[in-house]
This record gives structure tokens, sequence and C-alpha cells, in this order.
């Protein structure tokens, strides 16, 4: 995937735009204070949701495919800005997708355990996590499953979403037109289901890889206790290449999200265009037809 190659040379740089993309949300989160302090939960509970799912998952991703496009040579006449109301908007959206997708999986589980209903009525009291743990523990297979089934919804949820993310993180549809909410959904599902599969295992396998990168490094716990009492330190140096491959590594795999939804975006555009081609050039050689047909119907002296 040479593309890959080539956009994530520019994604290095997310880090910084990562952390800068929060201070984006501060007037949200100032309305967020204002609604709490006005009594209002239930806006400040959907607000919140929204704003770290958007500061921590859409944002970010919207910025990756926005750099991915730039390294294309598009140049975007809008800010950064632009990103905040409708990265809000997709942050409420998938958090309230989560959230519904995770009740109906565990509303199926509890429906399909062997539980009674005095079990389903102490939900509502303190030992309801126990109940649940016994119930998981009891149908684990089941919970597997379920587990699975939900993880699978999720992926591909994300996978769907790609090309509208990355319109919204450039203001623009494949068209050429102005941002059209979920414009592009589902578009080359199939590949970039792949590619979001793989970056979640990637990412899951972020932790024990850099923790064999630490033990390599002579950073395993063993090593930390003897500097601790007084033996050959660790320095400082070796930290901080620990964390500087972990938070490499991190974007990298963040990023094949971007670049995926990127090469995505361009084949809806290249598909828009041709469309639009085909179709003009049908016209043209109706036109064409209609008027070779006048003519032959015409006196020849008027021809």
């Amino acid at each position: 995937m040479p593309f890959v190659s080539i956009a994530l040379a520019l994604f290095s740089a997310m880090l910084v735009v990562w952390l800068a993309s929060a201070a984006l949300f501060l007037p949200s989160l100032l309305i967020l204070a204002g609604a709490i302090l006005y009594q209002f939960p239930q806006i400040a509970f959907f607000g919140t949701m929204a704003v770290v799912v958007a500061t921590t998952s859409v944002v970010p991703l919207m910025i990756g495919a926005r750099l991915g496009i730039q390294s294309q040579g598009t140049i975007l006449k809008t800010g950064y800005g632009k990103l905040v109301l409708p990265g809000l908007g997709y942050g409420l959206f998938e958090a309230l997708t989560g959230i519904f997708t995770f009740s109906i999986a565990f509303l199926v589980f509890m429906a399909i355990s062997p539980l009674s209903f005095a079990d389903f009525s102490a939900l509502a009291e303190d030992g309801s996590d126990v109940l649940i743990a016994r119930a998981i523990e009891e149908n684990q297979l089941l919970a597997l499953i379920i587990i699975g089934l939900v993880a699978v919804l999720l992926t591909a949820f994300r996978a769907a979403m790609l090309v509208p993310l990355t319109g919204a993180g450039i203001s623009k549809d494949p068209g050429n037109k102005g941002h059209t909410p979920f414009m592009g959904f589902g578009t080359c599902f199939g590949s970039l289901f792949v590619v979001v599969v793989l970056s979640y295992l990637l990412s899951a396998a972020a932790w024990p890889a850099i923790g064999q990168v630490a033990t390599l490094m002579g950073l395993d716990p063993e090593t930390l206790s003897n500097s601790a009492a007084g033996q050959p330190p660790v320095t400082g140096t070796q930290v901080a290449i620990l964390v500087g491959v972990f938070i490499t590594f991190t974007l990298w795999v963040f990023s094949l999200q971007a670049a995926g939804g990127v090469m995505a975006y361009r084949h809806l555009e290249k598909m828009l265009v041709d469309d639009r081609d085909q179709e003009q050039m049908e016209n043209r050689m109706s036109q064409e037809d209609m008027r070779a047909l006048w003519k032959s119907r015409m006196p020849t002296g008027h021809k």
C-alpha cells in the first residue's frame, strides 16, 4: 500500500495536532459547564460524550485525512475551525451508536442467558455487578459471541464512516460541493473494513510490543527496581527513545484509517467525475443524433 507510506510521512505531525485539537473545543466545554450550572444534566451528558469522542477519535481522524488530502497537492481554503461543528455532530452520533449497540447486545445477552425475573430485578440493586459477572461466567461462549458481534458492528460502522469524516475534514464532498453529512457512507466498505481491523489489531498489539522493546532496552521491572536501589540507573535517553517509539507506532497505526479514508474519498471522487463525463458524452451524442435526424428530414436545398 504505497499510498499509506506517502500519506503517513506527513501524519507524523499528528501528535501536535491531536493535542491541539482539544483547544478547538474550549467553547463547547464552557457551554457544557454552563449547562451543568443551569441544571441541564441531559444536555451536559450528551454534550460531554460528543466532546470526548470528537476530541479523542473523530477530529484527529478528520485532521489526518485533511493532511492526507493536502499531501496530494490539494489546496484547502477552509481552516481547522470548520472542524468543530462536524466533529461534535459525528462525535455525538458515534457515541450514541456505541451506546445503542452495547445496550442491545446487553439486552440480548440477558434475554438468552438463564436468569430468572428475580435476577433481572436485582440489576437495580447494589449487587448488579456480581449478577452480571455470574451471568457471564455461566455463559462464557455466549458472552464471547456477543462481544465479537459488537466488535464487528462497531468496526464496520467506523469503516463506513471514513469517507464522510474525510469530507468533513476538508469541508467538501467528492462532488466538489460543500460537505453533506454522511456523503459517501459505506464507500469501499470491504477494503476499509480490512484497514480498520488491521489498525485495531496493531493497536491491541502495541502494549505487548512496547513491553518487549522495553525489556530489550533494559527497562524491565527488575532493572528498574535495581536502579531504584542504587545500582546503575536507567538513562533519560532510554526512556525518551521508548516513549518516542510508542508515540510513533501509535500515530502510524491510527493514520492507517485516515489514509484509507483519503484513498476511498479519491475513488468516489473519480467515480463521480467519470459518471458526469459519461452523462455529458451521452447528452452530446444525443444532441448530435437529433441534429443529424433533423438534417436528414429537411429538403435537400435547405441542408
